[in-house]
């Protein structure tokens, strides 16, 4: 019995204890923390890629029409690339 009521007494102890040291905070505070900031605008096809830092949101007409230019630009490099590529290969013989 003597035991049970030393356990039973250091258990309330170490709540209590732990009761005290909570500490209530700023409700404010939290609001802030699950706000999500404000990104900027992305004006080159750089900062559309970089969505870190830029809006990549394409709701809002200038990020879309942003994005249509540079999938083109993207896509126009990709062209030029694989014509320069074929272009400097040497033909493959077919006679033996």
């Amino acid at each position: 019995m003597n035991v049970r009521l030393i356990v039973l007494s250091a258990v309330v102890a170490s709540g209590t204890l732990f009761s005290m040291s909570a500490k209530a905070h700023d409700p404010k505070e939290f609001d802030r923390l699950m706000e999500s900031e404000a990104k900027a605008v992305p004006e080159t096809c750089v900062q559309l890629a970089d969505t870190r830092n830029y809006s990549n949101d394409v709701s809002n007409s200038g990020i879309k029409a942003l994005q249509v230019r540079c999938d083109v630009t993207k896509k126009a490099a990709g062209n030029r690339a694989a014509t320069k590529n074929a272009a400097t290969k040497p033909a493959a013989s077919t006679t033996k």
